[in-house]
C-alpha cells in the first residue's frame, strides 16, 4: 500500500461522523466512482447516485475530480462542478457525491 495514497472518509448525513466501512482509499492513478456494480472501481450504493458519477485522478502527488455528468452533481467545499470541470482536491476540501459527504485527506 502507498503511503502517498489519499483517503476519503465518509461522513454519515445523519450521525456526523465517520462510518470506517464506506472510506475509500486511492489506490490507483485513476477511480471511477458510482453506483454501477460494473465497470466502476468504486460503489456508492446510494439511489441519488448516478451509475458513473465521477473520477478521480492521480497526477503526480495530486489529486484532481471530475464530475461524469451525474444526476445530482458532484461538489467541493459547497462548489458544484461542471461536467468534466477538473478541481484539485486539497486536505480536508468536503465532496459532496450528490448527498454523500465525503473528506479528502
Amino acid at each position: 500500500i502507498s503511503t502517498t495514497a489519499g483517503i476519503l472518509f465518509f461522513y454519515s448525513q445523519f450521525k456526523n461522523k465517520k462510518n470506517p466501512l464506506r472510506n475509500i482509499r486511492l489506490l490507483k492513478d485513476e477511480l471511477t466512482l458510482g453506483s454501477a456494480k460494473e465497470g466502476t472501481d468504486t460503489i456508492i450504493d446510494s439511489p441519488v447516485i448516478s451509475r458513473f458519477h465521477a473520477k478521480i485522478t492521480k497526477e503526480g502527488t495530486d489529486y484532481y475530480l471530475q464530475d461524469l455528468n451525474s444526476t445530482n452533481g458532484t461538489s467541493v467545499n459547497g462548489k458544484l462542478l461542471g461536467y468534466r470541470d477538473k478541481v484539485k482536491l486539497n486536505p480536508n476540501d468536503e465532496i459532496m457525491f450528490a448527498n454523500e459527504s465525503y473528506r479528502f485527506v
